[in-house]
């Protein structure tokens, strides 16, 4: 975690999140520190699973999605759910799931689509003309 710049609550919340394995006790823990959750955690989160997928640690990547995944479930905001649907995709895109990462990328988009998430938007879009392109559908892309 020392790659990234984390303010000590974060850093110990998380820390006990990660080692809470089990799904009841993660969402207890969400429940007791809900003060704490908000999108520079996701932000966070998502750069941990980032960082994991580039160093081939997708067991990582994917554990720390499955925080990402609870945390922007308790925050309930389209655009916390897409950032999480893009970063997803991404990780799909890496292990060669193409069509997983355009369903994800294309959930992302709708819910972009309703926010003012102009940059994300984007973003989803070049990802998607890439998926597209990676499957041989140049006309989608």
């Amino acid at each position: 975690m020392s790659n990234f710049e984390f303010t000590e609550p974060q850093a110990k919340f998380l820390r006990e999140l990660w080692h809470r394995r089990d799904p009841d006790e993660r969402r207890e823990w969400l429940d007791k520190y809900s003060e704490l959750l908000n999108e520079e955690l996701t932000s966070l989160i998502h750069a941990l699973a980032d960082q994991a997928s580039h160093d081939g640690d997708h067991a990582t990547a994917w554990a720390w999605m499955e925080i990402s995944r609870l945390v922007v479930q308790r925050l309930n905001q389209p655009k916390l759910i897409a950032n999480h649907l893009l970063q997803q995709g991404i990780l799909d895109f890496r292990q060669g799931a193409l069509r997983q990462a355009l369903d994800a990328w294309g959930r992302a988009l709708l819910l972009y689509e309703q926010s003012d998430a102009k940059e994300e938007l984007a973003a989803c879009l070049v990802n998607l003309g890439i998926g597209y392109r990676n499957i041989g559908e140049r006309p989608r892309a």
